[in-house]
């Protein structure tokens, strides 16, 4: 059995948590353990890959933090040096094979995988680090790798250094689910809009990302005002809070949300889902994605496979995905244009047959493009080639 480390110094659940806890059964059926090391005060994060069999590492592990304040940035300095020593540990006596590195700003773990002789694996998942860190760290990617896994080709366009890379140790790799669980019954239909208290004719706009600057939910309160006199419009925000956003996600979500009286009247509806986003997302008529920064996420692949249409940004990978008029609409990330955003929203809202069409449209190309068993084929390539 090959063992791969991965390093998650994340206090909150996402995307990659999600990747590790689908793939592990696969992944050790073709003799690939993965092994992710968390934050011992990440308890939601334990509990869940102790609920299905992931067993992980803990250990406090320093990362890069979006702050002016110099002191974080000393104390990552100084943390460096003491996470390669403690991932060299767990390496030497747990014999890991392969080290997996996630983003290009946690390069100290790319550096222990050196220093420890061990093969890496290094995944580039989203366009969000700032164009001057993609330029400074990805040649260290580039020399220390033995593959770069990367979260899809629009994903890769935003780090020109790739083009030199040899294309035999670029992997592209994309989200994959277990599509069965996204055929929901009306049953479920209906227990979803009972659990939110939405009525018969409302309809539901909802949207699953965290509670960070890079989903942008400060997008959907300015959409929600613009639709504000359209009573039966309901809009849903399903994602954990970030300890780094809160201050923004107060300011400008909370805050603007609560003084026009949306939460009260639950005209947005935000929840902590955990691990229950199942029991929400029947719920759903349209889903939207607001966000500045992506990757491929995982969330827009779930929309999809329950048969949902899709408004979404530009952001990352998503292009990949979602075309206009084909499932749904895309509109510019970084030159956001509310009016066209609540316009395209408000002529899907109306036109019932244009929903069904989009969204049995993403069901099929889930069904082809975005399944488990490719996720995992994906990562077994990565693996065996980066071990040859």
């Amino acid at each position: 059995m090959k063992k791969i480390l991965a390093p998650l110094p994340y206090e909150n659940w996402g995307g990659l948590h999600t990747m590790i806890s689908s793939t592990h059964l696969g992944l050790k059926k073709e003799g690939f353990s993965i092994i992710p090391v968390i934050p011992p005060d990440a308890k939601a994060i334990i509990k869940r890959f102790n609920s299905q069999k992931v067993f992980s590492y803990k250990r406090n592990l320093s990362r890069i933090r979006k702050s002016w304040n110099l002191f974080l940035h000393f104390r990552f300095l100084i943390g460096i040096f003491i996470d390669i020593n403690e991932l060299g540990k767990i390496i030497k006596t747990k014999k890991i094979d392969i080290i997996q590195v996630s983003g290009l700003q946690n390069f100290h773990f790319a550096i222990a995988a050196k220093i420890f002789r061990c093969s890496l694996v290094w995944q580039i998942h989203s366009d969000a680090l700032p164009y001057i860190l993609r330029s400074l760290l990805l040649p260290i990617a580039k020399l220390l790798s033995n593959i770069i896994m990367v979260n899809g080709k629009e994903v890769e366009k935003k780090f020109k250094g790739l083009k030199s890379y040899p294309t035999k140790r670029i992997s592209y790799f994309y989200p994959g689910i277990n599509t069965k669980d996204y055929s929901f019954t009306n049953f479920q239909i209906k227990k979803a809009r009972k659990l939110l208290s939405i009525k018969k004719n409302d309809i539901v706009i909802g949207t699953i990302g965290n509670q960070g600057y890079a989903k942008r939910h400060d997008r959907i309160v300015a959409i929600i005002k613009k639709l504000k006199l359209h009573k039966n419009f309901k809009f849903i925000i399903l994602g954990g809070t970030l300890k780094s956003n809160q201050a923004y996600y107060k300011k400008e979500v909370f805050d603007i949300a609560e003084n026009l009286g949306f939460l009260k009247s639950k005209k947005l509806q935000i929840i902590n889902p955990k691990d229950k986003v199942l029991n929400y997302l029947p719920a759903f008529n349209i889903f939207i994605l607001t966000s500045e920064y992506e990757g491929l996420p995982i969330s827009l692949i779930e929309a999809m496979a329950s048969g949902l249409p899709v408004i979404t940004t530009d952001a990352g990978s998503i292009k990949s995905a979602i075309k206009n008029n084909m499932g749904g609409f895309v509109v510019s990330a970084t030159k956001f244009n509310l009016n066209q955003f609540t316009k395209l929203l408000t002529n899907l809202i109306k036109n019932t047959k244009k929903r069904k069409i989009y969204g049995s449209k993403n069901k099929r190309i889930v069904q082809k493009k975005y399944t488990l068993k490719r996720l995992i084929e994906t990562h077994i390539n990565s693996y065996q080639n980066a071990l040859r």
